[in-house]
């Protein structure tokens, strides 16, 4: 499977208001930062209009080998987007993840057209990213979702990012599908949540031996995180998601989910990890009845 944006027309929104105006963000304290924005006459408001990729510059192919893909159907999830102004020029930039191939980040250089800017430590497949100022200096840091190791974390020095990643606290042997920044413990700082999936797909393994036992199936203790049964279906879990919570430095801690730091609806501890689950057909597991 490719997705060639070469062969795509690039589209566009230009919204903006048919008056000249300047809007002050509102300020509730010190920790904030307060930026005029100015609002530009257009007669293109509201209007969307076509780029072609040979003026833009934008020039990407998300690509999946046929045999990898074959052997893990993961692959086939799709891979992100993310954009911000990671410069400060006032011009929104583009980083677009690739799954099997190289993903890219682009510099927006005005009119419409974009400049491939080399990043550090891009190794890995990517399915995520989201770009955010997680130390408070006023830069846009570039966080980025691997296939199966976790977050890269570049850091935004003046323009210029630096990989940050092994000592981030980040590292590690999962799978982010997407991931949400909030300022959970209110200290002014963004955390990140992280919503995995699992790096390989269980149908990947060709088989799943059950045994049936008094009429249940009984899911093999290699399986028992991984596979349930429900309503009479074979479900399989995703990986458990994660909590990070920023400390010093653009360094984050884990939160453990199971030690009474979260409440349910009623108040009380909260010890179940948050897991995505999916269904799996039938025909992929093969159950087989004690002799």
């Amino acid at each position: 499977m490719v997705f060639d944006m070469r062969n795509i027309y690039i589209l566009f929104l230009i919204f903006i208001i048919s008056y000249n105006t300047i809007i002050y963000p509102k300020c509730e304290n010190n920790n904030f930062i307060k930026k005029k924005l100015t609002i530009t006459k257009s007669n293109l408001s509201g209007r969307f209009k076509l780029i072609d990729p040979t003026k833009s510059d934008l020039n990407f192919k998300n690509s999946v080998d046929e045999w990898s893909a074959s052997l893990n159907r993961t692959l086939y999830n799709g891979a992100g987007v993310a954009v911000g102004d990671y410069n400060k020029d006032g011009l929104p930039d583009i980083f677009l993840c690739s799954v099997d191939g190289k993903s890219k980040l682009f510099k927006n250089i005005g009119g419409f057209t974009f400049r491939d800017e080399a990043l550090p430590n891009l190794k890995h497949g990517h399915r995520s990213a989201v770009f955010a100022d997680l130390d408070g200096n006023d830069w846009l840091d570039l966080i980025i979702g691997t296939i199966e190791n976790g977050i890269i974390l570049l850091a935004n020095v003046n323009g210029k990012f630096k990989d940050i990643t092994e000592t981030s606290g980040l590292k590690g042997i999962y799978s982010p599908m997407t991931i949400a920044l909030a300022d959970i413990n209110n200290d002014s700082y963004i955390d990140i949540y992280v919503s995995n999936n699992r790096s390989r797909d269980i149908r990947d393994e060709g088989s799943v031996k059950l045994v049936r036992r008094k009429g249940q199936i009984i899911i093999p203790p290699k399986y028992k995180d991984r596979l349930i049964m429900s309503n009479g279906v074979i479900k399989e879990y995703g990986a458990e998601d994660h909590l990070f919570i920023i400390q010093i430095n653009m360094r984050f801690d884990k939160v453990n989910w199971t030690d009474g730091t979260f409440l349910d609806s009623i108040g009380a501890g909260h010890y179940a990890r948050p897991l995505f689950n999916k269904k799996i057909p039938r025909h992929t597991c093969q159950t087989h009845l004690p002799t």
